[in-house]
């Protein structure tokens, strides 16, 4: 519910406001003992005249006078604090934030569950005014202001802020929510999503003494954009983003900010593979693993089965792409009764609590790194577990964890090739492009984009009456397999004569033709 204070003129409206108010003060304190979720609070501001002799309302949240804080952009600036330069630019939702605060820090993850939290202290507040950064040592910032922090040195776009003093520690009850800190009135935000990258490209530094400040100017670029992922190995930097453009950009900041020049390699497309309908393993049954390795037996037997765990991405013609969800394994009451462990406990808890668990789900995980089809992860699969057995029973499982990890391994395997693969297929990345080109080049572009299979959907002609030929204009839009427009600039500019212009989105993931 959203409570809604406004300051009348009236005598007699304010009397019964301020009843009201009592009244809605007592709901909340019933509601706060009773650990209901704080509603938000919205106060309208009447000409100074009327508030005569009238308290102002307290800034911030009415259930939650605390303070809350979220961490929405981390930016680097040389000589700006301490380390590497990071300024974190924050909203506060609740309460005030100074200079010299010692602050905790939580970070959402993948379950939505807080991580536990890391202890910082403020160094100092920015001036945020025309572009100017000036240090504010004694700054401060309420409710509902934009602050940039000075001194973080973990804090990342999503992180959530609150006062150390305004926490309380202690051990988390085992259960359902366990993960959930105990805190007084904290409060751990949801973060910020980031889409998965689509498109990955090898980066090599131009000489061997610049490769330590490639890999460190990657990280920096990282943290400030959690869209970008950075694989590093002995032998190669693997660099993934949303699309060619945004690799540029990296490649060009790279240069301009960090003096770094870098080899650009050929662009590799993330494709995933998922599957069509439901599978089982041995047609419903327990699927067994005996083999002998290193002279050590590994026995266990498993029963799976996979669904398509699917979400639509819509746009506004109706026609939809798969958005990419990662895997989900589910263990049933069977399994948990066999295994003894806690029935009211999460997946993800009993992971990090149980190595039996544990096992079982990396088996699983790990063997849905590679599909079937091609070499491509598997993406948007819901596994169920619903059950297991084994000679030696729970306790020889527990004395050698990897019979279970290497039974579940092998049943996915089984199970995706289960009818020569007929249940798995490819998903490829599609653009969202915008091409924008005078009116009479339409019929080339729209060929054009026909044969990179993509799908036309509007075409908007300029109505400049006045204008000639030649200068009205047309904007085209198609969704496109990304393949198929690595590179497209330079194709567009060929077939436009250097007059058309173009804008590509990521817009989700759909089925394409694959042979194995």
């Amino acid at each position: 519910s959203i409570t809604k204070e406004v300051w009348g003129a009236n005598s007699k409206r304010k009397s019964k406001r301020r009843r009201n108010k009592s009244s809605a003060t007592e709901a909340v304190e019933m509601n706060s003992e009773n650990g209901a979720t704080a509603s938000t609070r919205i106060s309208a501001i009447a000409p100074s005249s009327l508030l005569e002799n009238i308290s102002s309302p307290p800034l911030g949240h009415p259930l939650h006078d605390k303070l809350v804080a979220f961490a929405f952009k981390v930016v680097h600036m040389k000589g700006k604090g301490s380390g590497d330069g990071r300024v974190v630019f924050a909203r506060v939702y609740s309460g005030k934030l100074k200079a010299k605060s010692v602050v905790k820090v939580f970070s959402p993850s993948p379950t939505g569950s807080p991580t536990n939290p890391r202890t910082e202290r403020i160094a100092s507040l920015l001036e945020i005014a025309g572009g100017r950064f000036d240090n504010l040592d004694d700054g401060s910032c309420e409710s509902g202001e934009v602050c940039a922090l000075v001194g973080l040195k973990t804090v990342v776009t999503g992180d959530t802020i609150v006062l150390a003093n305004e926490t309380k520690g202690g051990t988390s009850k085992k259960g359902k929510n366990s993960s959930q800190p105990e805190q007084i009135g904290s409060i751990c935000l949801a973060g910020v999503a980031s889409p998965k990258p689509v498109l990955t490209v090898r980066l090599e530094a131009a000489s061997s003494d610049d490769e330590k400040k490639l890999s460190d100017a990657l990280a920096l670029l990282a943290v400030e954009d959690p869209s970008l992922e950075v694989k590093e190995s002995e032998t190669a930097t693997l660099v993934s983003g949303l699309g060619e453009l945004h690799i540029e950009v990296i490649v060009d900041r790279l240069r301009r900010e960090f003096g770094i020049d870098v080899a650009i390699g050929a662009p590799s497309v993330a494709y995933r593979e998922t599957i069509i309908s439901e599978i089982e393993t041995n047609n419903g049954g327990l699927l067994n693993y005996d083999r002998t390795v290193g002279g050590t037996r590994l026995q266990a037997a498993i029963h799976l089965l996979l669904e398509p765990n699917v979400e639509k991405a819509m746009d506004e013609e109706g026609s939809g792409c798969l958005a990419l969800r990662d895997n989900v394994v589910l263990l049933h009451d069977r399994v948990r009764e066999y295994l003894n462990v806690d029935d009211d406990m999460e997946e993800d808890d009993l992971v990090e609590s149980d190595d039996l668990i544990r096992a079982l789900v990396e088996g699983i995980k790990g063997s849905l790194r590679r599909g079937y089809l091609g070499p491509f992860p598997v993406a948007n699969v819901k596994c169920h577990v619903l059950d297991v057995d084994a000679e030696r029973g729970v306790q020889g499982l527990r004395e050698q964890p990897g019979a279970l990890r290497a039974a579940a391994a092998y049943a996915i395997s089984n199970v995706l090739s289960s009818d020569s693969g007929t249940n798995c297929t490819v998903l490829e990345p599609r653009m969202r492009v915008e091409v924008t080109i005078p009116e009479h080049m339409v019929g080339n572009v729209l060929s054009d984009l026909n044969n990179r299979r993509g799908a036309v959907g509007d075409v908007i002609i300029g109505d400049d009456m006045e204008a000639s030929p030649d200068q009205v204009k047309a904007t085209v839009t198609s969704d496109v397999p990304l393949v198929e427009i690595l590179g497209y600039a330079n194709s567009l500019r060929s077939v436009t004569g250097g007059e058309g212009t173009f804008s590509a989105e990521y817009k989700g993931h759909s089925v394409c033709e694959f042979k194995k």
